[in-house]
Parts: structure tokens; sequence; C-alpha cells
């Protein structure tokens, strides 16, 4: 896995050795064999006649085994046209398929239960390059489709700029396939996942492949669409908080002795977000969280740091507006008490690339959310 260079290296699981010293300086200053065959001469002189034994009950007539057909899958002879406008394409035959939109996206939904299809557009904000596409593809695969039960990647490939990727897992109990199409359009990615039982995926996975060749993307709507916001959301959660995360965004975990830091990384490592659980037993006033925040933020964030804004929100919550004085980058930290907890939530990125992720990245805090089971 790797490792953000530069300026994000020291932002990212070395947190999880939070030192208990520090905070105690913020508050003093706060083939087998029976598959082999043979081979017997007939006899020059077979018998004439041959001692045949019924059995009393004649065995029952061998049934032929009945066969369900395959249901197919053919393109319509008219094109789709998204309701913004987005994209137009070749869908399945829409009688009976339930349509839902939604301003990136459309789902397709069988009505007898086969499968179903999803067709969206994700905005990376400008072109990525092949680096970062792979890491939005990788991190995407991981976060909707690896922590479901059974899961099994089991073919990967490229196809005239196409990347295809198949897997294998249980979704409400019953195995199914699920294909899933990316291509990059400039600065947008298509994404078409195919969910199907087994007994269609041929069938039906030819049909995806022709429907995302007959696709056409509006790239000038496509690029005023904000950044990684497609109505899909990777739902972080730990035992206190929630958020909603970018589905393509790569997720790192590290564990301490006293905390728990959860980061997620664009997939250009232009900007990230991360979550700190830090408790070593003793309680915490906000004073000393403060002072508490203030430390990490120049140890382990940048140590020439001005803060612009410091206000409480209407949840509690204390917020710090942020910059890095050398203009590098700059971004927000809440931090809250919650006994001998402190949990930060920090937002940060390139100061170059504030026009992309600012938005994005105001819209993740405020997705912000108690965890019911332990709301105080």
């Amino acid at each position: 896995m790797r490792q953000p260079q530069g300026r994000w290296a020291r932002i990212w699981p070395g947190l999880c050795l939070i030192p208990t010293a520090l905070l105690v300086g913020c508050i003093s200053r706060p083939l087998s064999p029976s598959q082999s065959t043979s081979s017997e001469a007939t006899p020059a002189n077979p018998p004439t006649s041959i001692a045949f034994v019924f059995p009393s009950d004649p065995p029952a007539p061998t049934q032929e085994p009945t066969v369900t057909p395959v249901p197919t899958l053919e393109l319509a002879s008219w094109r789709y046209t998204h309701p913004d406008a987005l994209f137009e394409l070749n869908p399945p035959p829409p009688a009976g398929w339930a349509t839902n939109n939604n301003d990136h996206a459309v789902w397709l939904t069988d009505p007898n239960g086969h499968g179903s299809i999803h067709f969206q557009v994700v905005n990376t904000g400008y072109p990525l390059n092949a680096e970062s596409v792979t890491r939005f593809i990788n991190a995407r695969e991981l976060n909707v489709f690896g922590g479901s039960e059974h899961y099994q990647e089991i073919d990967r490939r490229s196809d005239r700029g196409v990347e295809i990727i198949t897997k294998e897992l249980a979704a409400n109990s019953p195995m199914v396939i699920v294909e899933t199409h990316y291509r990059q359009v400039d600065d947008a990615i298509w994404i078409i996942d195919l969910w199907m039982s087994r007994d269609v995926f041929a069938a039906y996975s030819q049909a995806l492949a022709e429907s995302l060749a007959s696709a056409r993307l509006n790239q000038e709507i496509a690029t005023n669409l904000g950044a990684y916001t497609t109505g899909d959301v990777f739902d972080y959660a730990n035992e206190f908080i929630a958020l909603e995360l970018p589905p393509s965004w790569r997720h790192q975990q590290a564990v301490g002795d006293n905390s728990v830091v959860d980061t997620f990384y664009s997939p250009d490592e232009r900007a990230l977000v991360q979550v700190i659980v830090f408790d070593d037993g003793k309680s915490m006033s906000r004073t000393v969280a403060g002072a508490f925040s203030l430390a990490i933020l120049r140890e382990y964030y940048t140590r020439d740091i001005t803060v612009t804004t410091d206000r409480i929100l209407k949840d509690g919550r204390e917020l710090l507006i942020w910059r890095d004085l050398r203009g590098d980058y700059q971004g927000m930290t809440t931090f809250e008490v919650r006994g001998t907890t402190i949990i930060f939530i920090t937002v940060m990125y390139d100061q170059q690339f504030q026009d992309y992720y600012q938005d994005l990245l105001d819209a993740l805090l405020n997705s912000y959310s108690i965890r019911p089971a332990v709301q105080p």
C-alpha cells in the first residue's frame, strides 16, 4: 500500500503513537486412475444366447431434467437520455424495468429479480493521472464491495481503455456476480455496476459491454457536477460518530495504545479526512482539549500554523479553521470531549486545489452525526 509522500507523510498512521506526554504538556502549558480408459477386443465367437434376470419391479422411465431458459438482455433500439441531459445510452428494454434517477446516475432494475444496472458519472474536479485513477478504482472496489459477505474478486482486465472488474459476493443471502466497468473521460469517470444472478451472467454481461460502448457523455454538464458528489457515499462510523465520505477515497486505519486513527485520502492525494479518537482514561476539560488540539496540529500537521477561526458549533463541537503559513495547505479541525475521550475530525487540502475540494469537505463535516447508541 502506497504511503503519502512529501508533506503528507507525517499525517498518516504515525498519529496512532500520540504520546500521553503531549497531553501532559498541554495540561502544564495547558488425471486420476478412475479417468483412464481401456479397450477390449470383441470375442471371435460371441454367445448365441444370454441369460437375463429381471428385477421384480422394473425401473421407472428416466425423465428428462427440466431446463429453465436463461433470459437474454437486448438493448433498446432508441437511446436513453438522462433527465438532466448528463448522458445518453442504449439501456436494457425499459418495459417493466424500474428506473430511478438523480443528477449523477440512473438505476435500472429487472422486475424478475435477475439483476440491476447502475450507471453513474463522478466528476473528479480535473483529469486525474493514471496512478490516481487506479487509486480511485481500488478504493471504490474495497469500500463498496470489499466488506460484503463471501466477497471475492474473480477477474480484472482492461479493454480499450475500460477497466473491468468482476467479483462474487453475497447480497441479502444469495450469491451474485457484480461486474463493474470504469472509463475515464477527461475530468469524469464513468462507472457501470451490473448486479446479476449467476444464471444470467453471460447474457447480461455482453449487453453491458454494448451499452457502455453506446454511451455518450455531456462533458459540459459533467464538469459542473460537484467533485466526488454522486449520491453514493461510504458510511464511515466508529462507536462515537458517523460521517459520509466518497466511496473512491482510500481508507487506512492505525491503532495505538490510546488512540485510533482513520484516514481517507483523495485519489490524487491532494486532500484528506482524518478522524482521531484518543482516550488515556483521564478526564479532560474543554480548555485542555483545545490546547491538545493545537499541539496535535503543530506536531503532526505543520509547525507553521495560524488559526483564523475558533468557534463553537451548534452541536457543541469546537471548530478551528487554520492554514499553513508557508501557503502550502489549509484545513479545518473539530474536536469534542466525551468523558475521557477526545474526538478530532480534520479535513485538509493543498491550497492550490481549494476550488476542487472546499465545498466537498464542508459538506463532509456537515454530514457528522452522533452514533445513537452512545449519545451523551
